[in-house]
């Protein structure tokens, strides 16, 4: 019978019956005697639900596709030593495992199959699919010198392969062709006994169909196999990697088996995509070199579990090159993880069609899967990881430091996954005792005693160099700094994913802990074992568990939290949205779900139904390393980027990191006989820009300060979650130096009576561990609207002290008078008066004050500097009315007893007279430390000029926008937004005319300056009535004449906008900061539209192009010049900046401040020894 238009693959090439299988005797492939092009695309059944592997397998044949390529994971169908699953065989992955359906499957969709059956298959899958088990009676794998390994490969196929041999096309089956082993040229071995070893179980077993192998053709005939077709691997350069594959071999078709469509991601690094443009010319000209291709991988898909491989940098069993892999194995890939389809999925059908010259017919795509985000959920429950260990149902008692693999567990074939934990109890640890773990962390290890996590908590990558992670050797920690008796110690070691690629000796993948480990140099012995393995059954026991306790905000260390979703129609597929989570595993129904880790790239986990996911009930448990949340969120989406929690405390990576030590600042103060007042916020005004608010949150809410925004408060839950543990630490009671907490700031000056407010964040400072006294500030003369029932009220004032602390008292019985702040001098406005106030007011206030008697804090005792562009504003009015914006100097010196540059003067001395003569408690005053004086360095001249327009020629962060928006929505910094600095609006190929208007709608937020092809076009300010004028904050609709009377046509509008500060202080309309242009621009009443965005911050950015001297003064530029100091000599200085205009000044690339002529309050820029040049 004749095939007509319109059959199937199959019809086409078994019609008349089938004679022969895929033959590779000619220079193109035939099947059953016909020639064939295979157009075939990777698809893991392992990886993805058995309920959705005929939807993605129609995806496939709608593609335009024949074939679809597997391979199969050696470690999941023998689960363990001589246990075999292929689909209801008793592991927990056996609803995975139903490999026959899955190929008859294929079939019934019209597709062949080629199979890849190990025994290893790389994948990076866990081991490359190899059974750890193994590792307990083998020296080696991948090799014929190992006999103990060739048994266990022999084994396995005889079970195997029989099972395919029924599924060959020959034998009325789907599978046209067998891969022997997998990329084997990548070990650098040159082992042809081990592959056709291989080779001969495959014919031995009833394998009759073709045989191949796959390499990249770089690697020459090292993995290839004598008379047996050599396939390459690549994703780019294809003509080059095919004419390299056909020069190792004669009269044989060309096969790309692994065209890599995307690629994977590991942890800790960017997610990794290939744009559609690049992916369609590669393939086009794979198609017409000629070659047959497989694309790896068509399926995006998951590593669920724990089974996500790892790329390992190193040989041998060093381990800090570890590069452990995601959960999410998408891959960029034609068709999504979650099985829709992505524009290189059109590219592909398209492209086959056009040169497909078999008559089949291709069937319309079906529709796609639909994705949903449930409600968020509250966490209910938790449980600490300590009655896991204690209910563990294997304890090995009187061990040493053994590896997971070599347990007697689980029919001795040891343990697999998950993790393993070393107790040692009735331990007498000295004060400042230093565990050490030899060798290295196989991967990541928790450190408890007494239950208490004593090892740090990881706030971004470079914390992944230090003790707890798999790069650091010999690894050591202080375990406590007094002294615990009896007590029990537990290390938590995770298998984080074993290798999966690379040379022979960098499959030696033992997991936990492999050397002794140590407490002041005394070896632990008799340590008990406990293997945490979260296998469904026993997560199921868990979940029935009556232990379980009440969620409890601000835990820290590792602990259990359970939800509960509850679906009441069909379930859809969702993602678990895990940015407010640290690190560790979710488990969904019993079943571990897979992998989280905040920085990144993967922040959600896909859920699917099938074996997750049910209608009713859904018990969803987050196994949390650090620190939990107080909620499961859900995403419709999946969510890729680093780490969105940034926080920094010290070292965390931001451009201030080296002034956030706040552990090192208490831990000072109390060495220094110091107690501490703590103000956490979340606002602090303190003339901060936006009062210490994070901008971000512009972007999330639509008010701040309030219990009516829930995001808002959402975001403080989170943020205290991290810093009041940190700070619970240094309390008094715990013996720390810290006294007392302040509850928000001045609440009173708001106008608000939002007490349900106050009380929310009163009951975080309680749930996050905070003990000692709680407190509100705020004027008196606000009548208490700021207060907290049953929390003491303190005043802030300057004058007037008797009245004020009288009206104080009055609104609270009984309670200690405290002057919270008594504040010493005042701050400076740019473009007003220095403020100062003189010794002689002071010292009567301070007296006054302590006569009465009350107790004092100074505002400010120490002068500061707002560095960076971190000082605050003021305004004048309510709303977004930015007429009466008044923005802050750099300096803070703030006329207090002690000055920005730490010197004293004449209040200090009135402050220790004052004191001393008041102190009832005759404690010991030291002498003042003598005062190291700043310098004056000689004056240096300006050596570089560089123009604003090359800097934005060599910015690559440009973002295009039909309209322009502020800085703070800029899709930057993980949807952050910008925070600091300039943003740059650019128009390309506009039209300027003679007399042409350019108008910017609304208010400036703050400065502008308009450049004409880098010309500046807009006044520059002489005085301070220009500051009414176009450039500045006051005025609104601001309008500039762009050329009188020269018709200048198509040129390059650049609109460049300065952020002077964010507003500190105010009702809660005042905090509506966004910053840069927030409404439209016209130019001769037409609005432009189309703009290109570029933020700048000069946060390290290295800056290109720098002219030798200066050229042209007019126009915006930076200036350069180099001062030469030796060590010795480094001092603290000033910089003059009266002969300068407006602008800022770094040094060392870090930004110091803010300087501009017409603020008689800042003429210097203090400049600190500690970031000022040292060398040339």
């Amino acid at each position: 019978m004749a095939v007509t238009a319109g059959a199937t693959w199959y019809q086409y090439y078994t019609d008349g019956g089938i004679t022969s299988g895929l033959s590779d005797n000619q220079p193109h492939f035939t099947l059953n005697d016909k020639n064939i092009t295979i157009y075939s695309g990777a698809f893991h059944y392992f990886r993805v639900p058995r309920v959705y592997w005929r939807d993605r397998l129609k995806k496939m044949r709608a593609a335009g596709l024949n074939t679809v390529e597997t391979y199969v994971p050696w470690n999941l169908h023998e689960w363990q030593s001589g246990l075999y699953d292929f689909g209801d065989g008793g592991s927990d992955w056996e609803d995975f495992l139903h490999l026959e359906e899955f190929l008859n499957t294929a079939k019934e969709e019209d597709l062949f199959a080629l199979v890849r059956p190990g025994p290893y298959i790389c994948a990076e899958w866990e081991f490359g699919g190899l059974p750890s088990w193994i590792l307990r009676n083998t020296s080696t794998v991948r090799s014929s010198k190992d006999d103990t390994y060739i048994s266990y490969v022999e084994r396995y196929f005889s079970i195997l392969l029989p099972i395919l041999a029924l599924l060959q096309f020959q034998n009325d089956g789907p599978i046209i062709g067998f891969q022997i082993e997998n990329e084997y040229g990548n070990t650098g071995e040159s082992d042809t006994e081990y592959l056709q070893t291989l080779q001969q179980m495959l014919l031995d077993n009833g394998i009759k169909e073709l045989l191949y192998t796959s390499d990249p053709p770089s690697v020459g005939s090292r993995g290839a196999v004598p008379g047996v077709l050599q396939t390459a691997n690549f994703n780019s350069n294809p003509t080059w990697q095919l004419d390299t594959l056909n020069s190792l071999q004669e009269n044989k078709p060309t096969m790309t088996m692994e065209f890599w469509t995307g690629w994977f991601d590991h942890w800790l690094e960017d997610h990794h995509t290939v744009g559609p443009d690049q992916f369609q010319s590669l393939l086009e000209e794979i198609l017409d070199y000629p070659s047959s291709v497989n694309m790896y991988t068509f399926v995006g898909s998951t590593n669920f579990g724990f089974l996500s491989g790892a790329g390992s940098l190193y040989s041998d069993t060093n381990n800090s090159g570890l590069q452990p892999t995601t959960t999410s194995y998408d891959y960029d890939a034609p068709l999504t993880e979650y099985g829709n389809y992505t524009t290189k999925y059109y590219i592909v059908r398209g492209v086959l069609a056009k040169r497909n010259q078999i008559p089949v017919d291709t069937p319309d795509p079906p529709a796609p899967t639909e994705i949903t985000a449930y409600d968020t959920i509250s966490i209910e429950k938790q449980l600490p990881i300590t009655y896991l260990i204690e209910n563990s149902i294997y304890r090995l008692n009187g061990l040493g430091t053994y590896p997971m693999e070599t347990l007697p567990i689980n029919t001795n074939s040891g343990q697999s996954y998950g993790y393993v934990v070393y107790r040692k109890r009735g331990l007498d640890i000295p004060a400042d005792a230093e565990l050490r773990i030899s060798g290295y962390v196989r991967d990541t290890v928790l450190v408890l005693i007494n239950g208490e996590l004593v090892s740090p908590i990881p706030q971004e990558k470079s914390d992944v160099n230090g003790f707890g992670f798999w790069r650091l050797e010999n690894s050591t920690l202080t375990l406590t700094d007094t002294a615990v008796q009896n007590a029990t110690l537990d290390l938590i070691v995770e298998n984080f994913g074993r290798n999966n690629y690379g040379g022979l000796s960098q499959f030696r993948q033992f997991k936990g802990l492999t050397d002794p480990v140590y407490i002041n140099e005394e070896q632990l012995e008799d340590v008990s074992i406990f293997p945490l393995q979260f296998r469904v059954s026993e997560n199921l026991d868990l979940l029935r568990s009556r232990d379980w306790q009440d969620s409890a905000a601000g835990t820290q260390g590792p602990t259990l939290y359970r939800a509960t979703l509850t679906i009441d129609s069909e379930p859809l597929d969702t993602f678990i949205d895990m940015r407010d989570w640290t690190k560790g595993i979710v488990i969904v129904n019993g079943r571990v779900l897979g992998r989280h880790f905040f920085l990144g790239p993967q922040q959600s986990l896909y859920l699917p139904i099938g074996p997750y996911l049910k209608q009713g009930d859904n018990d969803i448990v987050v196994f949390e390393h650090y620190q939990g949340a107080d909620s499961i969120k859900f995403s419709s989406v999946p969510i890729f980027g680093g780490p969105t929690r940034r926080f920094d405390f010290g070292g965390g990576g931001s451009p201030m990191q080296d002034f956030l030590r706040v552990e090192e600042f208490l831990k000072t103060a109390q060495e220094e006989d110091l107690l501490v007042l703590l103000r956490p916020g979340p606002y602090i005004c303190a003339e901060w820009e936006f009062g210490g608010l994070p901008s971000w949150l512009l972007r999330e809410t639509s008010s701040v300060r309030t219990s009516k925004d829930e995001k808002y408060m959402y975001y403080v839950s989170r943020y205290f979650r991290i810093l009041l543990p940190v700070l619970a630490k240094y309390q008094f009671q715990n013996g720390g130096s810290v006294i007392g907490f302040q509850i928000e700031n001045e609440y009173g000056y708001t106008g608000e009576n939002d007490t349900e407010y106050l009380l929310q964040l009163r009951q975080l400072f309680l749930d996050n561990g905070i003990v000692e006294l709680l407190y509100t500030s705020d004027n008196p003369n606000d009548n208490g609207r700021g207060a907290i029932p049953g929390v003491l009220q303190t005043a802030n004032f300057n004058s007037d002290a008797t009245n004020n602390l009288d009206k104080l008292n009055q609104l609270q019985d009984g309670k200690p008078t405290m002057t919270m702040e008594y504040w010493t001098g005042w701050y400076d406005h740019w473009t007003e008066d220095h403020n100062t106030v003189s010794a002689e007011e002071f010292r009567n206030t301070l007296e006054e004050i302590l006569d009465y008697p009350s107790s004092v804090n100074f505002y400010m005792f120490v002068g500061g500097t707002n560095f960076r562009y971190l000082n605050g504003a003021n305004t004048l009015y309510s709303g977004t009315n930015n007429t009466g914006y008044e923005p802050i100097t750099s300096s803070y010196d703030y006329d207090a007893p002690i000055t920005e540059y730490g010197n004293y003067t004449e209040k200090y001395d009135i402050v220790k007279e004052a004191i001393a003569s008041r102190n009832p408690v005759k404690t010991r005053t030291p002498d003042p430390p003598e005062i190291e004086a700043a310098v004056a360095y000689p004056d240096i001249p300006i050596e570089n000029q560089m123009y604003l327009q090359t800097i934005l020629d060599n910015l690559d962060t440009v973002f295009e926008s039909e309209d322009v928006i502020p800085m703070e929505l800029l899709p930057t910094k993980d949807n952050s937004g910008q925070s600091y600095g300039y943003i740059l609006y650019r128009k390309v190929d506009v039209n300027v005319e003679a007399d042409s208007v350019l108008k910017l709608q609304g208010y400036v937020r703050d400065t502008v300056l308009v450049l004409v092809n880098g010309k500046l076009m807009s006044p520059a300010p002489r005085n301070s009535s220009d500051l009414d004028g176009f450039g500045f904050w006051r005025r609104r609709n601001s309008e500039l004449v762009i050329s009188e009377s020269d018709d200048l046509g198509n040129v390059t509008l650049d609109i460049l906008v300065e952020n002077f500060g964010r507003n500190n202080f105010g009702d809660l309309s005042q905090f509506q900061q966004f910053k840069g242009l927030t409404d439209s621009v016209y130019l001769n009443d037409q609005k432009i539209t189309g703009w290109e965005i570029i933020p700048m911050e000069f946060d390290g950015e290295r800056l290109y192009g720098w002219m030798d001297g200066t050229e042209d003064r007019t126009v915006p530029s930076v200036y350069r010049g180099s001062l030469l100091i030796y060590d010795q000599d480094v001092k603290d200085t000033f910089i003059d900046m009266r002969e300068w205009t407006k602008g800022i000044v770094m040094v060392n690339g870090f930004v110091m401040g803010r300087y501009f002529f017409l603020g008689s309050a800042t003429d210097f820029v203090y400049t600190q020894a500690l970031v000022s040049v040292r060398y040339q």
